[in-house]
């Protein structure tokens, strides 16, 4: 008799076990994380590389001075490949690829470095101190 005791309650044991299912269960669904690409944008101004200064303007022409040498003409930025064309009134065409460091210019002879012309400095936004502006006061009473 004891031993049908023990099978009765071993066999309630694991019913109770595997018996008490819990029937919420949580559907998490996890967006895909998209990786945020930054990419360079190309900034109207003055982009300088040591003495050399390249003048983009809004209209789509530049400027570009290197010492005694002066270059005008027009320009085309191609986003998808980055690329900067500047093309002169005199002259053949020049590609510049817009990177972290600036815009790239390839070297003019062998074993020279690239030039690389930095972008201008983002134009600051100026707040106006709390002090500066004028206080109103109310009329006394």
């Amino acid at each position: 008799m004891k031993k049908v005791f023990g099978i009765i309650a071993l066999s309630m044991a694991l019913f109770a076990c595997g018996g008490n299912k819990n029937d919420q269960t949580t559907d998490s669904v996890v967006a895909p994380v998209e990786e945020v690409v930054v990419a360079p944008t190309l900034q109207m101004g003055e982009w300088k590389a040591g003495e050399a200064v390249l003048t983009l303007n809004e209209d789509m022409t530049y400027t570009y001075v290197n010492g005694d040498v002066k270059k005008e003409g027009t320009y085309a930025f191609n986003a998808e490949t980055m690329e900067l064309t500047t093309t002169p009134k005199e002259g053949e065409a020049a590609v510049l690829k817009l990177t972290e460091a600036g815009l790239e210019m390839a070297p003019m002879a062998e074993g020279e470095a690239p030039m690389v012309f930095v972008a201008p400095a983002a134009p600051a936004v100026e707040e106006v101190a709390a002090e500066a502006a004028p206080v109103e006061e109310a009329p006394a009473k």
